[in-house]
């Protein structure tokens, strides 16, 4: 089995248990994580997992020289009512709304930002 694939398995089943426990710090950390970046409630229930993503950088948070950074992310999907505005934060220098055709074609997105709807386009037969 491919590394993705068993890391796609294990995010569906963290999933599943994650919404036994209704105080989860998976859960919670979820909700945390929307409200900062949107300023809206959120939660893990109201989501849809879209996969498992690797990210990889040449550097790290502290900054030492030598060796990179690699990130495992499991990306969800939110439908949001109303225009809820992301805000910036410290490891974001500009959010926005963008169509999503829009943003694959923007050199202003990060790679890794357009992997989450690389796959979401796909689905939908769009790029």
């Amino acid at each position: 089995m491919e590394l993705a694939e068993e890391f796609q398995r294990q995010a569906e089943e963290l999933k599943v248990t994650t919404r036994q426990p209704p105080a989860c710090a998976w859960a919670d950390a979820f909700a945390r994580l929307a409200k900062t970046e949107t300023d809206q409630a959120a939660s893990l229930d109201d989501a849809r997992l879209i996969g498992v993503f690797e990210h990889f950088y040449d550097n790290n948070r502290s900054g030492n020289g030598g060796y990179g950074t690699h990130y495992v992310v499991l990306g969800y999907e939110l439908r949001w009512p109303g225009t809820a505005e992301p805000r910036p934060d410290d490891q974001h220098s500009e959010l926005r709304w963008w169509p999503v055709l829009d943003l694959l074609a923007s050199d202003r997105v990060h790679e890794n930002a357009k992997a989450y709807f690389r796959s979401r386009a796909r689905r939908s037969g769009r790029q």
